[in-house]
């Protein structure tokens, strides 16, 4: 084992007394309706002028921020040696920018700081100015995306191959400009598509399922994570919409998309070696996958926390079988076998909603072996539910069911806080609940003896959401190095005009401290265009430049004569999804 790869003693301990530090933190937090403060100038405390809600058709950043677009759909990426075949264009950015994770151009000479889950466990010293920027393309406004066809008429094969192609990932290579400008380096080496005809590989426990492993494609990417050893996860969101034949949205062929469970899994791309094939981990669980966030413990011990994002999903909790060495080709295996689990809230009867009266949990363990319930599950046909532990990790939405784990609301986005250890989870909001669900919550949850590994955990809330507050239908969150939560807010397109959401203009970017006198309050630091989400919020390793994504920007539109929104390009060109970079981003003073 190379020393600059290994876990050296001085890395442990810094890791040991990090965790101890945790202990002595605040217990966590019960804010009800947590203020806002947008517009009306500076508040000390705060690094950037909160800006007031709009519903402009522009992206709006606090005045002390400066705004690069990177990278927007359809651009072309300039991968090298590409070219036109069979009548498909040479690879184009795609749709649907969602998820980022930025990847400094000099990680694989460095170790990683198991210490700094807020950067991917990136180093703080490497470099900042260029890198690998990794982006999911979860979907497409197909009102927009065809010159010449509309939702409702028959597809041709060119039709299904252009949307395949624009969904997936990107691997983009960027730099800043001697102005300090952030562009896509065209012609690089690294830069790649991965998409829906990309070949695959399954890995773990159901890796054989329904011919695997060997797997075709990757579609519906919506958030993720990026691992110690310095490689991306992309999280297979709303699958169904293309294979589920009640909710055909795509109408792709059967075969291979529904007919296969190939689909719904966590994905993990290399950034560095765009010769080796993406793998799709079972060993995770196949569900409506929102993100997945890791934490490492002091002894090396791999946790993962997944949100399964539908309504009354549950949230899941992956401890890997072995240990983090710090050895990259050694830890690559580590998401390949473990064991899965789910989580029961006391205080909540099993099966019923309500996760915020409960201030305790377990986690139980998703295990055909161990759960006789599992075993004995049956169909409506009086067939077993689930033959293998296979079956199980196929469809954990249904075992989680069978244990009686507890429905939340939508949990979309976990992330571990960098210096507690603590996961803080995004519940974005559930319309069939009563009112005080319509907006959802951020729940943060203290595993018991701060270890990844502990059956039982605390469960509190840490902002909740409101008409009044900051935050309505949280989503995708980010750390910064001093411990500020970054929140977008994912409020449906179509909701301005509903009463509970008014007065809350366009979808946001939303900076709230997790501790100091203005804890849970959120300041409102970006605005989208109309009807977009902003998703996806990445930091380069210093700090001072934060990525974010501007997904379906329009996507209201009834046809490409009829459009909500024209950005980024104004006039009366089609809105398309990008890629930005925000710039000025600094600590607290």
């Amino acid at each position: 084992m190379r020393r600059d790869a290994a876990l050296g003693r001085r890395e442990l301990l810094q890791i040991a007394a990090r965790s101890a530090a945790a202990l002595a933190l605040p217990a966590p937090l019960l804010l009800r309706c947590a203020p806002t403060r947008t517009g009306g100038g500076p508040v000390a405390g705060i690094p950037f002028t909160p800006l007031a809600p709009s519903r402009a058709d522009t992206l709006q950043v606090a005045p002390e921020f400066t705004l690069d677009l990177v990278a927007v759909e359809g651009d072309p990426l300039g991968v090298p040696g590409a070219s036109a075949v069979a009548g498909d264009a040479a690879p184009l950015f795609g749709g649907g920018c969602d998820h980022t994770a930025f990847f400094p151009l000099d990680l694989p000479a460095r170790p990683p700081d198991l210490a700094a889950p807020h950067r991917g466990f990136v180093p703080a010293g490497a470099t900042s100015h260029e890198g690998l920027l990794v982006v999911n393309h979860e979907g497409l406004t197909l009102e927009l995306f065809h010159p010449d066809w509309r939702p409702g008429q028959p597809k041709e094969p060119r039709h299904v191959l252009a949307e395949q192609r624009a969904l997936g990932m990107s691997v983009l290579h960027v730099r800043r400009d001697a102005g300090g400008a952030w562009r896509v380096v065209s012609g690089s080496p690294y830069v790649r598509r991965i998409d829906a005809t990309t070949p695959h590989r399954m890995t773990g426990p159901a890796a054989a399922i329904d011919g695997g492993p060997a797997a075709i494609g990757t579609f519906a990417n919506c958030s993720g994570g990026r691992t110690p050893w310095g490689t991306a996860l992309s999280c297979e969101e709303n699958f169904h919409e293309f294979i589920d034949e009640k909710e055909f949205h795509y109408r792709w062929p059967r075969e291979p998309y529904g007919a296969r469970r190939h689909y719904g899994w966590v994905v993990e791309v290399d950034p560095f070696d765009p010769a080796a094939s993406p793998r799709k981990h079972t060993a995770l669980g196949r569900c409506r996958h929102e993100n997945i966030a890791l934490r490492v413990a002091a002894d090396g011990t791999l946790a993962a926390y997944l949100g399964d994002d539908r309504n009354d999903g549950c949230l899941y909790k992956f401890v890997a079988a072995g240990k983090v060495t710090g050895d990259r080709a050694q830890d690559r295996a580590l998401l390949e076998s473990g064991r899965l689990y789910v989580a029961q809230l006391d205080g909540v009867e099993p099966g019923e909603p309500g996760s915020t009266v409960a201030t305790r949990g377990r986690w139980l363990p998703l295990d055909f072996e161990l759960q006789p319930a599992l075993r004995a599950a049956k169909r409506e046909d009086g067939s077993p539910r689930f033959a293998s532990q296979a079956d199980v990790l196929a469809d954990v939405a249904a075992a989680a069911q069978t244990l009686g784990a507890t429905p939340l609301e939508r949990p979309e986005d976990a992330e571990v806080h960098p210096h507690d250890g603590s996961p803080y989870i995004a519940l974005t909001n559930q319309k069939k609940r009563t009112p005080a669900d319509w907006h959802g919550r951020i729940v943060r949850l203290v595993e018991a003896g701060d270890d990844p590994a502990a059956l039982t955990f605390a469960w509190s809330v840490f902002a909740e959401g409101s008409a009044e507050a900051g935050v309505s239908s949280p989503d995708n969150l980010a750390f910064d190095a001093d411990g500020n939560l970054w929140v977008t807010s994912d409020r449906s397109s179509d909701a301005p005009s509903q009463e509970e959401y008014d007065g809350r203009g366009n979808n946001g970017l939303y900076f709230l401290p997790t501790s100091g006198p203005h804890a849970g309050m959120a300041f409102l630091a970006a605005i989208g265009p109309v009807e977009c989400e902003l998703t996806g919020p990445c930091f380069a390793p210093d700090g001072k430049t934060l990525f974010l994504s501007v997904q379906h920007p329009g996507e209201e539109s009834e046809s490409r004569q009829e459009l909500t929104s024209h950005w980024p390009d104004g006039g009366a060109t089609l809105p398309r999804g990008a890629v930005v970079a925000i710039r000025g981003i600094r600590a607290v003073e």
